[in-house]
């Protein structure tokens, strides 16, 4: 669709022009799933950009060169024009998508959790069927088996499970009870975590709030 791929390409300029997509976003009727197609496909622009960046370029990355620095403003964007944080796009039997667990896969801290915040305040469902799991425990899943690999302090992993563990934060926050100390996991900017060892020497995920905030 002509009026679609204009969009994206609007989208993924660097730097995307804000102003340029809601006028294109006014001028045309785009539906619901139009949007959420579009934005998922923006994520996938970010998929582990930021680690890709560092090994390709051996340098951290300035804001200005990955798609991933205006995912959040864009994705703000999107949900007044009818973006569906809960909406699976399927192209056939076996490929499945959705926004929320597009950004999951979004590397530059922390904006996979900045943006599943605003997605989850927006009527998001953490525990969102997707690929014959719920979000949450795909993600839980993810966090603890990926632990003893990526718990690195020298390699290019190291960017991604610190993402991903975030993003694991804002998820628990959403689904504990208002009570419940988990709940202000939300606010994951507030918390940090370290690895430790089972008896097993395994590593476990530990979540603490950050000394600043104690």
């Amino acid at each position: 669709m002509k009026k679609f791929d204009y969009l994206y390409s609007l989208l993924v300029a660097l730097p995307p022009d804000l102003e340029s997509i809601e006028n294109e976003l006014k001028s045309n009727s785009f539906s619901s799933e139009d949007i959420t197609r579009v934005a998922c496909d923006f994520a996938d622009e970010c998929f582990c950009e930021y680690r890709g960046f560092l090994y390709e370029k051996g340098r951290v990355p300035e804001d200005s060169e990955l798609h991933s620095t205006y995912i959040y403003d864009i994705c703000k964007l999107l949900l007044k024009y009818g973006l569906n944080p809960n909406l699976i796009i399927s192209e056939d039997a076996y490929s499945e998508d959705n926004i929320m667990h597009s950004i999951y896969w979004i590397d530059k801290p922390y904006v996979s959790a900045d943006t599943l915040r605003l997605l989850l305040e927006n009527g998001g469902d953490p525990g969102l069927w997707i690929y014959g799991d719920s979000l949450y425990e795909s993600v839980d899943f993810d966090v603890w088996h990926d632990a003893n690999d990526w718990c690195s302090d020298d390699n290019y992993y190291k960017y991604a499970f610190e993402s991903r563990v975030h993003f694991w934060m804002v998820l628990m926050g959403f689904i504990a009870d208002k009570d419940d100390k988990e709940s202000d996991y939300i606010n994951h900017e507030k918390y940090t975590w370290k690895k430790s060892s089972d008896s097993t020497g395994e590593y476990e995920v530990i979540i603490v709030k950050k000394t600043s905030e104690v």
